[in-house]
């Protein structure tokens, strides 16, 4: 057998079963047999025990002492007798010098609990069921449903409504028995009833109720409730909407439901009764939590007031300041509230909710429900003390991103990051970091990030039908909300020219020639780059014309005879940029605002960079110039200046090159460019060839099915080409650099 003086025989465990033997009446000498012990390790066991209880009742120095057998008498005695008494009670009465965690340890092992005494009702079966019924009839209406109800109640309002709440002790499973929950006190003089109602719009007046002098108490009767109504429904309540009233015994009163019901046939209003013993379904009911708080905490001097006709006066004044005072947002948010209640208590069976059965219900972390009751906010709504921008400044930002997406070029996050700089550059303020634009996105729940499709120019020749009857129903609507005239919608885009390059075209030789003549053209191979804009009526916008270079030289204009309003700039590579782009939009409004005969114009452009710069935008709107962007790869059908007028403006360019290689003018400069330029430009940009390029666009007047007709509906996609194309090669929209891709 082990030596009893083996750490194993004294474990908590084994210990523990000896001292339980004991006590059930096991001698010593059985315990030793039954725990395979010897008979001196139990004796030692249960002398160590008795040493250690002595040692723990024994007072210390700075340990109050333990509860005896009579004071633990005297306590049940005292909590029998009154379940609300408190800890420093118990102590006073009993003459105790222990601390209240002592009695608090003693009361937890006797099964004897101490929470707020709770005042609501206890709810039947049958009270059950109704609530239920009523959540399932009105739990699938829409928020908009119950804009047109108002909801009414009384309450009597306390001048000390802040010391209300007691604490009970109470045994598991007495929560809710009468002796253990909270009457409500009444005292005279120090309270006053209300009545109120409140809808989604506004709040109504909030009026007092007196008591009856002729009741046998003087309390409030049926025929106060019918004044009062009387008094105050017909200026609240209009025709079409639904009073909800409460089902108290003076409601239910014949005299107050005959004139209810005579009323309403009258004025064609709805009448409903909520649910017994359902505050949580009737939104004012959390208005007064908030009346009371705030009478309290704003005037506290009401509590020390004598029982007066002056202190009750005082009461009513302070509950009507208050009333008025509650924010509308209070109400419009306890109103959208309503379909998650009658959610919540159909879901419970009728039954009431608490945190613990509502996190089951709708799977969530009891913690996290609790710290949203709590009013602690998650970290996604949290806001960070280094935030930049404010809520309005956000919803700017906000609201330009869908109003760039509903016109059909949405921002990339760089253009959102630029926005928010432009923002912060208007106050001086540093510019946002790296990751401030993904996590903008991130933030609102409206705007998520999408990669965008990339087409090739043979696939866009298959494009969807339903997106071509998209945009023009896009235009439509944007011509009649800003009521646009025909004459103020303008397109524009920009077209490259290489300076020596001649049009192809049909000549006669002889018949005896074999394969395709050859003409020569000059070998300069500078670009120029042409930004134009025409109207619907058939004007042309004088063009903007961008050079390579960086300075001008007097003799390119000197035989040129260019109009005064024509534009020319100069670029490193002749190639349009944002801020070309944005000075030809100011010599767009210079010519045309003049001229506008409407509030608004209209400018369809296709989605170059350029066009949808964070200046560009900013500058449109400033001029009510109202951009559209066409859906990618579809201007060869929908923009008329690549329908009707750039391929006849570049043919006769060609044309006017080719006259001069038969003058012996082997190099073409801008120089010459000016004047051929000019010269085609006057034959082509006729208001003949305008109006036919809108026309076919099917803009003026509007006729998508011209458009789709020409789309190859069955031919989902391309047929493949006879030279390889690298299909990884997006199709961009910008100046071409070969002749290969001007002639395309």
């Amino acid at each position: 057998m082990p030596q009893s003086g083996q750490n194993e025989y004294h474990s908590i465990q084994r210990r523990a079963q000896i001292l339980e033997k004991r006590k059930s009446g096991n001698s010593i000498k059985d315990n030793a047999f039954c725990m395979d012990m010897t008979i001196d390790a139990v004796k030692g066991v249960i002398k160590r025990s008795k040493y250690q209880k002595d040692l723990q009742n024994n007072p210390r120095p700075g340990r109050p002492p333990a509860l005896s057998d009579r004071d633990k008498i005297h306590i049940k005695i005292l909590i029998e007798r009154n379940a609300f008494i408190s800890y420093q009670d118990i102590i006073d009465t009993a003459g105790l010098t222990c601390h209240r965690s002592t009695i608090h340890r003693w009361l937890l092992n006797k099964g004897i609990q101490h929470r707020l005494a709770l005042r609501r009702p206890f709810l039947s079966a049958s009270n059950a069921a109704i609530r239920k019924d009523f959540a399932e009839r009105y739990k699938d209406k829409d928020i908009w449903f119950w804009y047109s109800w108002w909801f009414s109640d009384e309450v009597s309002i306390d001048r000390t409504d802040g010391d209300y709440t007691k604490w009970s002790f109470y045994r598991t499973g007495e929560r809710l028995h009468k002796d253990k929950v909270q009457a409500r006190r009444r005292r005279a003089g120090q309270s006053q009833m209300f009545f109120a109602a409140m809808n989604y719009e506004r709040p109504s007046k909030i009026v007092t109720l007196d008591g009856d002098p002729d009741a046998k108490r003087g309390g409030i009767t049926g025929r106060r409730i019918r004044e009062c109504l009387e008094r105050y429904l017909p200026d609240t309540i209009s025709e079409g909407d639904t009073f909800m009233h409460d089902n108290a015994r003076t409601f239910r009163a014949r005299t107050v439901q005959r004139w209810l019901t005579r009323w309403a046939l009258e004025e064609g209003v709805s009448l409903t009764d909520w649910p017994p013993y359902s505050p949580d379904l009737n939104p004012i009911e959390n208005i007064w939590k908030v009346l009371k708080k705030r009478i309290c905490d704003s005037y506290p001097e009401l509590a020390g007031f004598p029982a007066t006709a002056e202190a009750k006066e005082r009461l009513i004044q302070a509950a009507v300041e208050v009333w008025e005072s509650i924010e509308d947002e209070v109400f419009k948010n306890l109103i959208e509230s309503i379909p998650a209640r009658l959610k919540a208590c159909y879901a419970a069976d009728g039954y009431y909710t608490n945190l613990r059965r509502a996190a089951e219900i709708y799977k969530v972390s009891l913690t996290t429900l609790w710290r949203r009751q709590q009013g602690i906010l998650s970290q996604r709504d949290t806001i960070p003390k280094s935030r930049k921008l404010s809520d309005l400044e956000e919803q700017v930002i906000v609201q330009f991103i869908l109003d760039l997406d509903s016109r059909g070029f949405p921002p990339r996050l760089c253009g959102v990051e630029e926005m928010a700089n432009r923002l912060l550059a208007d106050r001086d303020a540093s510019p946002v970091g790296k990751r401030w634009a993904t996590n903008f996105v991130k933030r609102h729940k409206e705007l998520k990030t999408r990669f965008f499709r990339k087409y090739d120019y043979q696939r866009a020749k298959c494009e969807d039908p339903t997106i071509i009857r998209n945009w023009f129903r896009l235009v439509e609507n944007r011509i009649a909300k800003y009521g646009i005239r025909s004459d103020d919608i303008y397109n524009f885009d920009e077209t490259g020219f290489m300076m020596g390059m001649i049009a192809s075209g049909m000549v006669v030789t002889g018949a005896e020639r074999r394969g395709r003549p050859k003409s020569v053209q000059p070998g300069s191979r500078e670009w120029i780059t042409v930004i134009q804009a025409i109207n619907a009526e058939g004007r042309a916008i004088p063009p903007f014309i961008i050079g390579a270079g960086q300075y001008h030289l007097a003799n390119w204009y000197r035989e040129s005879n260019l109009p005064g309003d024509w534009a020319t700039a100069t670029s490193q590579n002749g190639w349009t940029d944002n801020e070309i782009g944005l000075e030809w939009l100011k010599h767009f409004d210079r010519c045309t605002s003049k001229r506008t005969n409407s509030r608004y114009r209209l400018l369809i452009l296709d989605g170059h960079e350029s066009h949808h710069s964070a200046d560009f935008e900013i500058y449109c709107e400033e001029h009510k110039i109202i951009t559209l962007c066409m859906p990618p790869h579809s201007s060869h059908l929908l923009q008329p200046l690549d329908v009707g007028c750039f391929g006849l403006l570049k043919k006769a360019y060609g044309r006017e090159i080719e006259h001069l290689i038969r003058c012996s003018i082997t190099h073409i400069s801008k120089t010459e460019f000016f004047p051929a330029f000019y010269a085609a430009f006057q034959a082509t940009m006729t208001e003949e060839n305008i109006r036919a390029a809108f026309r076919g666009a099917g803009l003026i007047p509007i006729d998508p099915e011209s458009i789709v007709s020409k789309l190859d509906i069955q031919l989902r996609t391309p047929t493949p080409a006879e030279e390889e194309i690298d299909p990884s090669t997006p199709w961009v929209s910008k100046t071409p650099k070969t002749a290969n891709n001007q002639a395309s």
